[in-house]
């Protein structure tokens, strides 16, 4: 009976070492099964998170060339302003210089005449002035000067 105990208990362990194996293999099963499903739930959320961050970049690209645009275009817009007053003071300033060389030229020529002028009345007054010589020589014949 103690042989067939032995036999009965080497048995019972055995039958238990079978049912803790393969619960053994069942445990690594369900926790490879668990990894499998960790590992994808992690390389699903990384492509979510890599979906998410692409997308925010794609926005703060759109944002920061929208906001490059209109600085550019406000910069151009600025630079033609500041263009067209400089054309019209360029303009008005090439106007004066024109009114001024005129107005020199008038002023040139009016000095020449001015200056014949003078010399004419000059001429006159040696004229005057020797013909008074010769009537008062004349009339006073013994006059000498």
């Amino acid at each position: 009976m103690i042989s067939l105990n032995k036999k009965e208990l080497k048995q019972n362990q055995l039958d238990e070492i079978r049912k803790l194996e393969k619960e053994i293999i069942n445990v690594r099963n369900d926790q490879t099964k668990i990894v499998s499903e960790l590992r994808t739930e992690f390389i699903k959320d990384k492509a979510d998170h890599k979906k998410e961050a692409d997308q925010k970049i794609a926005t703060i690209i759109k944002v920061a060339n929208r906001e490059a645009r209109n600085c550019l275009a406000e910069n151009t817009i600025k630079i033609k302003t500041e263009n067209a007053n400089l054309r019209s003071e360029l303009f008005e300033l090439i106007r004066q210089t024109k009114i001024m060389t005129e107005n020199k030229s008038k002023l040139e020529s009016q000095k020449a005449d001015l200056i014949n002028e003078i010399r004419y009345a000059e001429d006159l007054k040696k004229i005057r002035s020797t013909q008074q010589k010769r009537v008062i020589e004349r009339l006073f014949p013994d006059l000498d000067n």
